[in-house]
C-alpha cells in the first residue's frame, strides 16, 4: 500500500464471489502506506507495574465510557443499509499522505497520522478540530510530547487525553512496536513515550486500536511470521497485557490488518489482501457478534467502500452511520488520503 513499506502476499488470489446484501450492523497512515516487514523501506489506560505513574489505575476517577451512553441520541441513519461511496475529507487530505484517523467519540476531534513538511520525522502525529459535522476540519497541529525523528503512526487517546498508544517505526529496517505516552493534564505535553511491556517483540507490531478504555489494544503483528495477523492485548492486573488471536477473523496465507471496533464493540472492521473477486489489493470486511465478549463470524466485504485500490478502515461512529477510510484511490488530494462513507437515512 502506499507509505512506506508493502507486505507482499504469500498466496496467489483466487476468485470469491462477493458477498452482497445489506449489513444489519450497530454499529485506517494506516497500514497500507507502510506495511509489513518484508521490504524494509517502508476511561483511561491502564499501565505495567513497571511503570512510573499510573494514568488509571482507579476506574472510579475514570470519566464515563460515552462508548456506553445509553442515554445516546438515536443513529442519523438506517443501520441496515449499506454504506454509500466514500467521500474525500478535503480538510485533512493534502497532496502528501495521511492516515490512521482516530476520532472523539462526538467526532469533532481527528487525531492522524501525517507526512507533511516542518515534521519530526516522515510521518509525524497530528491533532485537529471542528466545531460540528458539518464543518470543516481546523490546520492539523503535532501532537506535543510524541514525535520523534522516525515514523510515529495510528494515535489513539484515552477519552481524559491523558494516555496516548500509538506505533512507532523505524524506517532503516522495518521494525514496528507500540508505544505508550501519559501527562498528567490534557494541556501537558507528553512524557517520554515508552513500549508496552508483554505486547512487543522483536517481530512487527503495528497499527493498534483502542476504544474507549486501552484495557483492550487491537493490533496486528508478523510475529507468526508473514503474512501479517489481528491480534488482541488484554490488560491483567499485576500483569499487563495478554495478548491472543480473534476466531474466525484471519485468514490463512493473507494479510489481515488494521483492526477497528464499533463503540457497541458487536462489529470488528478490518483491511485484508483475501481474494475478492471485481476487487484488488486490500480490501475492507467486517465480522460481527451478538454480544460484546462472543465470538465473531467469518467476515465479509464492505459493500460500496471497496476500489482496485488499497483501503483500510480507520473509525466507525458511535451511531455506526459513518464509516472513515483510508486509500489511495485516484481522485483523491494526493498519494492516500482519508475519507468516509456514510450510511443513509
Amino acid at each position: 500500500m502506499s507509505r512506506a513499506r508493502v507486505i507482499v502476499a504469500l498466496a496467489p488470489l483466487a476468485a470469491l464471489a462477493l458477498v452482497t446484501g445489506c449489513e444489519a450492523i450497530l454499529g485506517i497512515p494506516s497500514e497500507m502506506s507502510r506495511q509489513g516487514p518484508a521490504d524494509g523501506a517502508s476511561p483511561d489506560a491502564p499501565v505495567e507495574a513497571s511503570a512510573p505513574r499510573d494514568a488509571g489505575a482507579d476506574a472510579a476517577d475514570a470519566p464515563a465510557d460515552s462508548t456506553l451512553d445509553q442515554e445516546a441520541a438515536p443513529p442519523a441513519c438506517d443501520s441496515t443499509k449499506n454504506f454509500a461511496a466514500p467521500k474525500l475529507v478535503a480538510s485533512l487530505s493534502t497532496a502528501a499522505k495521511e492516515g490512521t484517523p482516530r476520532f472523539t467519540e462526538d467526532e469533532l476531534t481527528v487525531y492522524f497520522d501525517g507526512e507533511r513538511d516542518g515534521g519530526l520525522g516522515r510521518f509525524d502525529l497530528y491533532s485537529a478540530t471542528r466545531a460540528s459535522l458539518a464543518d470543516d476540519f481546523g490546520p492539523p497541529q503535532p501532537i506535543p510530547g510524541v514525535n520523534s525523528a522516525i515514523n510515529d503512526f495510528a494515535p489513539n487517546l484515552t477519552p481524559d487525553g491523558l494516555t496516548i498508544i500509538f506505533e512507532r517505526q523505524n524506517p532503516l529496517n522495518s521494525d514496528s512496536n507500540i508505544f505508550r505516552a501519559t501527562r498528567l493534564a490534557a494541556t501537558d505535553p507528553f512524557d517520554p513515550p515508552t513500549e508496552i511491556a508483554n505486547l512487543n517483540t522483536t517481530d512487527y507490531e503495528a497499527t493498534p486500536f483502542t476504544r474507549g478504555s486501552a484495557d483492550e489494544i487491537w493490533f496486528v503483528t508478523s510475529r507468526g511470521g508473514v503474512p501479517v495477523d489481528i491480534q488482541l492485548a488484554t490488560f491483567v492486573a499485576g500483569t499487563g497485557y495478554t495478548v491472543s488471536t480473534p476466531a474466525n477473523v484471519n485468514s490463512a496465507g493473507f494479510d489481515d490488518l488494521a483492526p477497528i471496533l464499533s463503540a457497541d464493540r458487536l462489529a470488528l472492521y478490518f483491511s485484508s489482501d483475501r481474494p475478492l473477486a471485481g476487487f484488488g489489493s486490500y480490501n475492507i470486511w467486517v465480522s460481527t457478534r451478538s454480544t460484546p465478549t462472543g465470538v465473531f463470524s467469518e467476515p465479509i466485504p464492505v459493500p460500496n467502500v471497496n476500489s482496485n485500490s488499497s483501503d483500510e478502515p480507520s473509525w466507525i461512529s458511535k451511531d455506526g452511520c459513518r464509516l472513515y477510510v483510508v486509500s489511495n484511490r485516484p481522485g483523491g488530494a494526493g498519494g492516500q488520503d482519508i475519507y468516509v462513507a456514510t450510511r443513509p437515512k
